[in-house]
């Protein structure tokens, strides 16, 4: 049930991250003639933060597997 849980709080986390970065990893208000504006490969960036959210949300939830074992016998 624990692990139930972890994957719906990461995956909330990432609607709002990827809510939040979906803009920038577009690309849109890019210029060509100044190309100052959004220098960074957004796209990439966001799948690192999605990356890290999810496999925080592995760690959270065999953690809680593994204690809630212990606990029960």
């Amino acid at each position: 049930m624990q692990a139930l849980t972890s994957a719906a709080r990461a995956l909330l986390v990432s609607g709002a991250e990827s809510l939040v970065a979906w803009p920038l990893a577009r690309g849109y208000g890019r210029q060509s003639s100044n190309p100052s504006l959004l220098p960074r490969n957004y796209a990439h960036g966001l799948l690192v933060v999605l990356g890290v959210t999810w496999l925080g949300a592995v760690v959270v939830a065999l953690m809680l597997r593994w204690t809630t074992k212990e606990d029960a016998g």
